[in-house]
């Protein structure tokens, strides 16, 4: 059979994304990793966003830890959202 493609797993991580779904975009990495496929930066940065959002910074930064450990490096952008959000919801100074 043939695999899924690299554009098929962006969009469904995007879609996970949208949902805040973190276990979800998390096995989705672990699959993409394994076809070898690298996730596109806006997803990451735009989960991060919509958890931070929705006063979730914590889990957002303790996402980019378990991207970081499947070996994905988070761009600048969604850790700058995250220190925002951080510093936003949790009252950080």
């Amino acid at each position: 059979g043939v695999g899924p493609s690299q554009f098929t797993l962006n969009c469904i991580y995007g879609c996970l994304a949208e949902q805040c779904d973190v276990a979800g975009a998390l096995d989705l990495l672990k699959k993409m990793s394994f076809y070898g496929f690298e996730p596109w930066i806006k997803h990451s940065t735009f989960l991060v966003k919509k958890l931070c959002e929705n006063g979730r910074a914590v889990d957002a930064c303790k996402y980019l830890d378990d991207v970081a450990r499947e070996g994905f490096l988070g761009h600048m952008v969604a850790y700058t959202a995250a220190i925002d959000g951080l510093i936003k919801n949790e009252g950080v100074d």
